[in-house]
């Protein structure tokens, strides 16, 4: 099982590029013996008072009134699909790993 927080604050196409890639090492080292569990993929939570927080109201990715105590996640633009683009690549390399079907 793998555990992965995605765009993160400094997220950029680079390194978005190197979390492909290393989804695709984690399927090279398990396709064979078909042995992955799963991999989750999260945003981060802004929890009230935190740099995080102070980072997210200066970009306008949460307004001042908003309620932190409420889970809300970090996932500015222009990434805030990152996560689902991540875990639809991950369960296409799935399905062909379970299946033994090579991309």
């Amino acid at each position: 099982m793998y555990h992965f927080m995605v765009n993160v604050p400094g997220e950029n196409e680079q390194t978005i590029e190197k979390g492909m890639r290393l989804l695709d090492r984690i399927y090279e080292l398990h396709s064979a013996k078909r042995n992955l569990g799963t991999l989750v993929l999260n945003n981060v939570r802004i929890l009230p008072g935190t740099p995080l927080a102070e980072l997210a109201r200066k970009e306008g990715t949460i307004r001042p009134e908003t309620d932190l105590l409420y889970p809300t996640y970090y996932n500015p633009p222009p990434y805030e699909a990152l996560r689902y683009r991540l875990e639809t690549y991950h369960l296409r390399k799935n399905v062909f790993m379970w299946q033994k079907v090579s991309e």
